[in-house]
Order: C-alpha cells, then sequence, then structure tokens
C-alpha cells in the first residue's frame, strides 16, 4: 500500500521529514579530494620503502588494513618480505608508472629498482579517517608494463555518503 493512501497530506509530509532526518543521522557526507589522497599515499609509500630498507616487516604487517590481514597471516607475509628482501635487497628508487584515485582508494603501480633487480609493486592504499594504510601489495620481477589504457588520475573531488558511526 502506498503512503499516500493511508495518510492525509500534512501528515505523509510529516512521516517523509521525519524518515528523512532519521536516515540522515545514520550517515553523512564527506567532499574526497584526490590530490590530497595521493599525497597522503605517497607519504605511505616512503614510509613502506623505508620499514621495507630496515626489514621492518612486522611493522609494515601491524600497519596494514585489516583487509590485508585477513589475506595473509603475519608469517606468511613476514615471509615474503624477507623473500623479497634477500633475493631483490633494498629499495634504491621507485618511480610512479601509473595512480589511480578513488573515493578512499589510491591504486599505484610502481617501477622500483633494488640492489640487486628490479620490479613492478602494484599497493593499494585505503585512506579512511585521515589514515593511509597498505591494502594490498603484489610484487613481479622486472619492468612494469606502462597503462595502454587511460586511467582516472587524482584530481579533483567527489562526494560521498558515510554510514555514520
Amino acid at each position: 500500500m502506498h503512503l499516500q493512501h493511508c495518510l492525509p497530506n500534512h501528515l505523509r509530509v510529516t512521516a517523509l521529514m521525519v524518515l528523512s532526518l532519521a536516515l540522515s543521522s545514520c550517515q553523512k557526507t564527506e567532499v574526497v579530494n584526490y590530490a590530497e589522497h595521493k599525497k597522503s599515499a605517497d607519504a605511505a609509500l616512503q614510509i613502506f620503502h623505508s620499514l621495507y630498507n630496515d626489514q621492518k616487516f612486522d611493522e609494515i604487517y601491524v600497519s596494514a588494513t585489516p583487509i590485508l590481514q585477513g589475506e595473509i597471516k603475519p608469517n606468511e607475509f613476514d615471509g615474503g618480505m624477507k623473500e623479497l628482501f634477500s633475493r631483490f635487497g633494498r629499495v634504491i628508487e621507485s618511480v610512479e608508472v601509473a595512480t589511480a584515485c578513488f573515493p578512499l582508494e589510491v591504486r599505484t603501480v610502481r617501477h622500483t629498482k633494488y640492489e640487486r633487480g628490479e620490479g613492478g609493486e602494484m599497493i593499494i592504499w585505503s585512506v579512511e579517517n585521515g589514515q593511509t594504510r597498505m591494502t594490498k601489495f603484489s610484487f613481479a620481477p622486472g619492468r612494469p608494463a606502462s597503462p595502454t589504457q587511460p586511467y582516472r588520475g587524482c584530481e579533483g573531488t567527489s562526494l560521498i555518503i558515510v554510514p555514520g558511526q
């Protein structure tokens, strides 16, 4: 049964206002500035590479999102990082190949030179509540391919709706 059939006009308006207020109290809107998110992800990348070079893999894991922590156990993450470090050594230089920004997420592909080789890093950063945390990290030996398709850059803003606390 439709609302218009069971309530007079003035009660329908009141009911809609109450419903609107109830819904708005459960969520908030937030403006996402992609350039700021990219800057935050770039800073997090510097911290990540510094921790990697110091072989503080446990600190990288603990600072990651629950998503990453749910996909891989601490000892597996540590073992993978130790293997990468053993084979390639310290990070010497990391150059952006492509970066795409989305609401609450920055994805980047890097061409990274190590002491004993080079490879492509693909990292997904979660940018939420003033924190930038790693959600995914993958590595492939060799030079990463440059994107052939246009990708979404990190300019502009978006308005997003965030569930209330």
